[in-house]
């Protein structure tokens, strides 16, 4: 399927460009045969012939001729890098979450760039196309059926005068093959006519009203159009008729190479003294006007018009062919028909692409970016009875820019791109924190002493996290990269500001392309690279990218409210590490009323009831303040929910945003391309 979008969009592309670059060559042709009025009727007749084979060939021509006739462009030295990049809204890097995508900021310092209809546009112009040319086609199958029956229905039983006429005349003109002489009933005219095979029809009705020389000289017609083999030539107008139906000059071309080729004929008869133009003329009246028919030539026009005009040249006795004639039509076709697009020279052997990717790969690339540590967790205390606390969403983490340059890790030759480090893994949610009931004091027995308890090991208090590092935003552009999977691609550059859709090849070819810090925008479509410069196209291009950069916007301020949540829940986090301290502990001391109760019992000293209930008040009040801090955790957990919801929102718009940019760049693209606007390369 994608074999077939190539070839129509190809097709498309082609039928455009051909029709664009047929009107100065028709313009050319039509000024000199205004201008040229002593020009022959054969150096016309090739003149408009070469318009139409223009057509063909600047449809069936694979790719056109680059003429090198621009002044070469200044290379700009590619190691020599641009100050920083600063975007118009800052863009939390990790916090854009698209398929396939990696978002990522490309400083350069010098750059270039370009885009498409809709599909379904250039499928129905397409259908419309091939519906054309399927309606001229029906046409000629039809002349072409009415042909061969009129073929079939002659005959070869001629007059002898008029067989003998004929071989005198054939003699004369030096053909050593001729065509066969037939008589037909349905004719009004003489006709060459047939594919392979041509055979010469006079009309049999007419013939006997017709004067010896009125014969001789409408075979004389016809053979001429047979020594000419305008048969064979007459396919290209036809060809080019049927494939550019919808464009005036195709059918302009073909009538006035029609024209000029009867006039040509009527020329070559009239260079025999013994024929008189008025006495052609009356012949030609005779004639009057029959429609032109495929694989058909005849004595009679068209049209009164072009009637009138054939009388109109009679006047005119000049010679079929002159030198300068012929210099000219050669000029023509040398300059006018092969497609060709003036394009810059080099300057020097060294292809400049090439140059500039040498330049860039040489360029050294800053040190990765460290990734700041993330969210500790806190370990919980042991106690008799937990709470849970609900689990907050993860901070998305960023990272700094500093440098205008960042390496890619697994991306070879990418020193002069700059991608964003993937987003990083979800920390882990924080534990359920969980708040111990202070143990009861033992009283002291009445009968019997119990066991001393071994006093319990303190817990270590866990040191408390740092604050997380406030998520710097990236400043600079973003690109959208890919890894080299996708058909087509572009690269929009603004200065020191690059957006792509392709591979790092991609952005170094769009920068081979760019002068002087320009805006451009290259584009890839299969194995074919444009570059667009046209402002209007440029500056449509840029509004398609604003919906995309106010989401990266917002998904940068909520990157920031969630930075600000997670250093919240650090330092409750710290809070709670010295809680289970402190509880640690009294933990120690209860277990030491404990002993001590339990020696005072056996000594008949009883232990002070002040010390045990301080504890049991000290213990209680740590609890009730665990209790407000897992509270607090569990209000965070629950922002840190909405934001996360709201974070994968913006995550599904941003993904709609980019298929939209995307649809809107092809469609840029194929106007582009189909206008003119993209320059080939």
């Amino acid at each position: 399927m994608d074999a077939l979008v190539d070839l129509m969009q190809a097709g498309l592309g082609r039928l455009a460009w051909a029709t664009l670059q047929s009107l100065p060559l028709t313009a050319l042709v039509w000024a000199l045969c205004r201008w040229l009025p002593r020009l022959g009727a054969n150096a016309r007749c090739w003149l408009w012939w070469l318009v139409s084979l223009q057509l063909v060939i600047g449809l069936c021509w694979p790719s056109p001729l680059q003429l090198a006739l621009l002044p070469a462009p200044q290379s700009a030295p590619v190691a020599a890098m641009a100050p920083p990049v600063t975007l118009t809204a800052d863009v939390a890097p990790a916090a854009v979450a698209l398929p396939d995508v990696a978002l990522a900021s490309v400083p350069a310092a010098a750059a270039p760039v370009t885009g498409r209809a809709p599909m379904w546009m250039a499928w129905a112009l397409c259908f419309a196309w091939l519906a054309g040319v399927l309606a001229m086609s029906m046409r000629s199958l039809a002349d072409l059926r009415v042909t061969r029956a009129r073929l079939r229905a002659s005959t070869d039983e001629l007059p002898p005068a008029l067989a003998a006429q004929y071989r005198e005349l054939t003699t004369r003109l030096g053909l050593r093959r001729a065509p066969v002489l037939r008589l037909s009933e349905g004719l009004d005219s003489p006709q060459l006519a047939g594919l392979w095979t041509p055979a010469l029809l006079m009309p049999a009705q007419l013939l006997p009203r017709m004067t010896p020389a009125a014969i001789e000289m409408a075979l004389h017609h016809e053979l001429v159009h047979w020594q000419r083999r305008d048969l064979f030539w007459g396919w290209v107008p036809a060809l080019a008729q049927h494939l550019f139906f919808f464009h005036p000059v195709a059918h302009l071309a073909a009538r006035e190479y029609g024209l000029a080729r009867e006039a040509a004929c009527d020329a070559a008869v009239l260079v025999d003294d013994r024929h008189a133009p008025q006495d052609y003329g009356r012949l030609l009246l005779q004639f009057g006007v029959a429609p032109r028919a495929v694989a058909v030539v005849g004595a009679a026009s068209p049209s009164f018009v072009l009637l009138k005009r054939r009388l109109t040249m009679l006047q005119s006795r000049s010679a079929p062919w002159r030198a300068s004639a012929f210099v000219l039509v050669a000029a023509v076709a040398a300059i006018g028909v092969l497609p060709c697009r003036v394009v810059a020279a080099a300057p020097d052997d060294v292809d400049p692409a090439e140059r500039a990717n040498q330049a860039a790969s040489a360029q050294p690339a800053a040190k990765p970016v460290a990734k700041p540590a993330p969210n500790p967790v806190v370990k919980p205390v042991p106690a008799a009875q937990a709470q849970p606390v609900v689990a907050a969403a993860p901070v998305v983490r960023s990272v700094s820019v500093t440098s205008p340059r960042v390496a890619v890790a697994g991306t070879p030759g990418m020193g002069d791109v700059l991608p964003v480090p993937p987003a990083p893994p979800a920390p882990p949610a924080p534990p359920a924190i969980v708040v111990p009931k202070a143990p009861p004091v033992p009283r002291a027995p009445a009968v019997a002493v119990p066991p001393l308890p071994a006093a319990p090991a303190a817990p270590m208090a866990p040191a408390a996290p740092p604050a997380p590092p406030s998520p710097a935003p990236m400043r600079g552009t973003f690109t959208f990269m890919d890894q080299g999977e996708a058909r087509n691609a572009w690269v929009l550059m603004e200065g020191d500001h690059v957006h792509a859709f392709g591979t790092p090849d991609d952005l170094r070819a769009a920068r081979a392309q760019q002068q002087r810090g320009e805006a451009l925008w290259w584009l890839r479509e299969g194995n074919q690279r444009y570059v667009v410069r046209d402002a209007a196209t440029l500056a449509q291009l840029r509004d398609a990218y604003k919906p995309l950069a106010a989401l990266s916007a917002q998904q940068s301020a909520l990157g920031e409210q969630q930075g600000a949540l997670g250093r919240e829940q650090g330092q409750l986090g710290a809070r709670q590490g010295a809680l289970g301290a402190r509880q640690g502990v009294m933990s120690a001391r209860i277990a030491q009323l404990a002993l001590e109760q339990s020696n005072a019992a056996l000594s008949g000293k009883p232990l002070s009831p002040e010390r045990q209930q301080a504890a049991e008040r000290e213990q209680q009040a740590l609890s009730r303040q665990m209790q407000a801090l897992a509270a607090e955790q569990a209000a965070l957990g629950s922002r840190q929910g909405v934001l996360g919801k709201q974070q994968g929102e913006l995550g599904k718009q941003q993904e709609v945003a980019l298929a939209q940019l995307r649809e809107k760049g092809d469609k840029l693209a194929r106007e582009a391309i189909a206008s003119g606007k993209a320059q080939r390369l």
